[in-house]
């Protein structure tokens, strides 16, 4: 019963509903209700009657569609008008729970006046009047996704360093899920990524790192050289802004930043200085912070000779519960088959039982020797089932939804899971083959797009 559906997504509605009424009047049909309640039972609707005649607002209507019904709306605002529809990452296979129509309750602002508009759209259209550039989901309270149209878009794509940091964030979050939706195209994506501005904010510039490192699984060789150069365009302003160095006086999130922008060049990026840098960092052993696990993984992608080894001998000899993990997670990162599969042993000879099907399933995610080790565990399925805890075995597909360039190996992977079920960690599983075919479609779609 108190699962993520309670926990993040009832959290968030409410708060949804609380910015649409207004934290005084929320308040105040909270204190109705308690009042009008008190030394007695209730049901869930006498909450939403009691925010009503508080309010005046359709208080149950509107949340019986978020209650009663699963999922929730993608909200597009295109050609001067929002409006609805359901929100999914592909076509439905058999019976869903997903809903049809929500009463939702949307922000907008104009960023001219800044003044903010309260919508509740239903079924039909409703005209937005503002002069672009316009922020759609306002604030970002309101748990939908959000798409522009290209109009709507280009107005906003230069000014998202104006919104606020709660915005960008949920900008860049609802445009990801659109681009592997398919809803929207990867133009339009690197579009809302490239007025991010020079904000310290990990959570949307990780976005962005995640949706181009995806990408690169999703892209032949020539097409990845295409990426690369996006990449450096976007991450390399970031990098000539922080360096390598911490400065005085920068804020907490400013290293977590740093580590995100390195990364992204040194990997997916390809830049050679940091590269460089990376392994010299690496050789003199000097890994601190945030830094630390970025420095790791740009070095292991250069697979010099040597390195894994001093990987493993750093593991073995590492002083701190966190050096040991970098290490080993570190292995993962290593493009080189030999290499995977000496790791991929060493989690049934060497390493901790509690760690070996989190390192078997971290080595299946590498993009060029994940379907080896992948095959390479399955074959010893028995023997994983029995020599690792129960409660770590879903880790095992921490690769799968990673298995998105060859659809022939993505039916394989979801033929052997599927007959060789987990009991109770079953349903992590089948959202992992749900993912992979997901991303299956988004990899199609985008390289036609490159």
């Amino acid at each position: 019963m108190f699962d993520i559906l309670t926990y993040e997504k009832g959290g968030s509605v409410l708060r949804m509903l609380e910015q649409y009424l207004g934290e005084d009047t929320f308040r105040d049909g909270i204190r109705h209700y308690l009042l009008k309640h008190s030394y007695a039972n209730t049901v869930t609707t006498d909450l939403w009657d009691a925010l009503e005649e508080t309010s005046g607002q359709p208080v149950r209507a509107m949340m019986n569609t978020w209650i009663l019904q699963g999922g929730h709306p993608l909200v597009t605002f295109a050609d001067g008008t929002i409006n609805q529809q359901p929100f999914a990452y592909g076509d439905a296979t058999g019976p869903s729970a997903i809903g049809s129509s929500w009463l939702v309750p949307v922000f907008t602002r104009a960023l001219s006046s800044g003044a903010t508009t309260r919508h509740l759209l239903g079924d039909e259209p409703i005209a937005v009047s503002e002069e672009l550039p316009v922020v759609l989901n306002a604030g970002g309270s309101g748990v939908f996704r959000s798409r522009y149209g290209a109009k709507e878009l280009e107005a906003i794509s230069s000014h998202v360093n104006e919104l606020e940091e709660l915005e960008r964030a949920t900008l860049l979050a609802d445009s990801w899920a659109s681009l592997f939706a398919g809803q929207i195209t990867w133009d339009a994506f690197v579009a809302s990524a490239r007025g991010l501005g020079d904000q310290d904010e990990p959570n949307p510039w990780g976005t962005v790192a995640g949706a181009v490192d995806y990408a690169r699984r999703a892209l032949n060789a020539d097409q990845q050289t295409k990426l690369a150069a996006v990449a450096r365009q976007l991450f390399a302003p970031q990098f000539d802004r922080l360096g390598w160095e911490a400065r005085n006086g920068e804020s907490e999130l400013t290293p977590q930043m740093r580590a995100i922008v390195l990364g992204t060049l040194g990997t997916v990026g390809g830049d050679e200085s940091i590269r460089a840098e990376a392994a010299r960092r690496f050789d003199a052993n000097e890994l601190e912070g945030d830094l630390a696990r970025t420095i790791l993984r740009i070095t292991a992608e250069q697979n010099r000779p040597g390195d894994y080894e001093t990987f493993l001998e750093r593991y073995r000899s590492a002083e701190t519960p966190q050096e040991e993990q970098r290490y080993l997670w570190g292995l993962a990162d290593f493009a080189d088959e030999a290499h995977a599969l000496d790791a991929a042993q060493r989690c049934y000879d060497e390493f901790r039982n509690q760690d070996g099907a989190i390192v078997l399933g971290l080595l299946s995610r590498n993009a060029t020797t994940g379907p080896t080790v992948w095959r390479f565990f399955t074959g010893r399925w028995d023997e994983n089932v029995n020599k690792f805890p129960g409660n770590t075995l879903s880790r095992l597909v921490l690769g799968v939804p990673t298995f998105i360039r060859d659809e022939a190996f993505a039916n394989e992977v979801a033929a052997f899971h599927e007959s060789h079920p987990l009991g109770g960690e079953q349903r992590t599983i089948e959202q992992a083959i749900e993912r992979m075919r997901v991303g299956l479609h988004f990899a199609a779609a985008l390289r036609t797009q490159f």
